[in-house]
């Protein structure tokens, strides 16, 4: 029952939250496992993630490329502006990338490393 309930989460980092309640949800939601690799699997990371409470944002683009798990999906929300703060924004790992219509990379490069090659890109997404 409890993974019928926890498929009703599309957000990667609420399933990462969900499996820090207790060990037994931790137990369920272990990645290497069947069921909790196709939660993930079918789970977005939407960026940047704001708080619904102060607008504040928890999670940025520059951060969350940083520390996404290989195989993690990102989508970066439409009208959002990458801005590096060293002009550049590095990808360390092998994730899925998805830019709604608006997003862009402004006044920077994005370096993506990981998987079998390497790429870099600039400009809009």
């Amino acid at each position: 029952v409890l993974l019928i309930i926890l498929s009703q989460l599309a957000c990667s980092l609420s399933l990462r939250r969900a499996s820090a309640v207790c060990r037994s949800w931790r137990a369920r939601l272990r990645r290497g496992q069947r069921d909790a690799d196709q939660l993930f699997e079918s789970a977005w990371l939407n960026l940047p993630v704001v708080d619904p409470l102060d607008g504040r944002v928890c999670l940025g683009v520059a951060g969350a490329l940083a520390r996404a798990p290989a195989g993690e999906r990102l989508r970066l929300s439409a009208g959002t502006k990458l801005r590096p703060h060293d002009s550049q924004l590095v990808c360390a790992r092998a994730v899925h990338l998805v830019a709604d219509a608006g997003a862009a990379l402004c006044d920077g490069t994005l370096h993506l490393h990981g998987g079998e090659g390497e790429g870099e890109g600039e400009g809009g997404l």
